[in-house]
């Protein structure tokens, strides 16, 4: 709960569903109550459809779309016993040559989000989506890399980090009468 007493952090990996089932359970063992899930992982990965291997298609599925899927299934019993929120972190990265795989699955989780919110649309759980665009992290440096442009990855242009988490607090922080769905950022300079 927002301005509650206590976080608790674990760590699974997305990839594996042992891994996730294990977290759903010890959060069961330990009666914690889970008011506040926030879905925000995935894989970047480059490729032209005629040479991309399936496998990466296949990776960016499993982080993107099944991950969240399978610990928002098992952690929502727990999220059902009262007031509750769902977050769920995607990308702007828009259609482009090379981005195939990777906007379809932010595409396949935007769906799978909405699908979602539809259903517990009386169950008193705000499901939220959070889409921010370049924000300054590691990951992102990559991502200039990988485009050809390691010299113009310029940090200070970008959106920070907490930027992304004090929009989504403030989107979580309304009276619960009010459900913000979609939050959009990007950095101020559109061009960048």
């Amino acid at each position: 709960m927002l301005g509650g007493a206590g976080c608790t952090a674990l760590v699974a990996d997305l990839a594996s569903e042992p891994s996730l089932r294990e977290v759903a359970a010890g959060l069961a063992t330990e009666n914690e109550q889970v008011d506040l899930l926030v879905n925000c992982g995935g894989q970047y990965l480059r490729g032209f459809l005629d040479d991309t291997p399936a496998a990466d298609l296949d990776t960016q599925y499993e982080l993107t779309v099944r991950a969240p899927y399978v610990l928002t299934q098992l952690l929502l019993p727990s999220l059902r016993r009262r007031p509750s929120d769902i977050v769920f972190v995607g990308s702007t990265a828009p259609p482009a040559a090379g981005l195939g795989a990777f906007v379809a699955m932010q595409a396949a989780q935007a769906a799978l989000v909405r699908s979602l919110r539809a259903e517990l649309s009386t169950d008193d759980i705000r499901v939220l989506s959070v889409f921010p665009g370049r924000t300054a992290t590691p990951r992102q440096q990559q991502i200039f890399a990988m485009e050809g442009r390691p010299d113009s990855y310029r940090p200070e242009l970008l959106l920070q980090p907490e930027d992304v988490a004090a929009a989504t607090l403030d989107a979580l922080s309304l009276p619960r009468r009010a459900e913000v769905t979609e939050v959009w950022l990007r950095p101020a300079e559109a061009t960048y």
